[in-house]
């Protein structure tokens, strides 16, 4: 377990990064240890996801059970938080940035928090009606938006990169993240 002080530091970095405040970064346990400790974020934001997830329109039909969903979508998350760190240990060591990437990672992973959090409200306010559904895709997209810029301004600063550099990384994460959740809908909708 983690203590409730290094969750507060972690989102308390995340928002002055939030905030495009590159001080952000001092606020993060960025040793080994914090490096593993920072995996808790996925703990903190599992509500918004689950939210996500099930607020979700389903386009095709789920074919299997609940309990296998679940499963898979919970195998999904957990490869999503896990996929894009082993990845980055190769690209960190062969742009020569490994000196930053427990750095980035710990960064990265607080930082996921707040757009999970943002995402998980939204899709909970358009599955109540709380919001017209036309309006909750303008804001997703606008949120989507940001997200991309807030994950390339940290990818920039943690690791010490060129803008272009930081696009690249964004571009791997999100091409990771369509690849876990294409696999988990494949395996959800294919009849057996």
């Amino acid at each position: 377990m983690i203590a409730g002080v290094e969750i507060a530091r972690g989102l308390q970095g995340a928002l002055r990064l939030a905030g495009r405040d590159p001080s952000g970064l001092q606020w993060f346990d960025d040793t080994v240890q914090g490096f593993w400790r920072s995996f808790f974020a996925a703990v903190v934001a599992l509500p918004f996801y689950v939210a996500i997830i099930a607020a979700a329109p389903v386009d095709q039909p789920v074919t299997v059970t609940p309990a296998a969903y679940v499963l898979t979508q919970a195998i999904a998350y957990v490869c999503g938080w896990t996929a894009f760190p082993l990845v980055m240990s190769h690209v960190a060591r062969f742009i020569g940035r490994d000196g930053h990437y427990v750095r980035y990672i710990v960064a990265a992973n607080w930082c996921s928090i707040i757009p999970l959090g943002i995402f998980g409200i939204l899709a909970l306010l358009g599955a109540s009606g709380t919001i017209p559904g036309g309006v909750v895709d303008f804001l997703y997209f606008g949120v989507l938006l940001w997200t991309l810029s807030f994950h390339w301004f940290v990818a920039r600063t943690a690791l010490q990169i060129n803008g272009i550099g930081a696009t690249g990384i964004v571009a791997l994460d999100i091409l990771l993240g369509l690849m876990i959740s294409g696999i988990a809908d494949t395996i959800t909708t294919q009849a057996l």
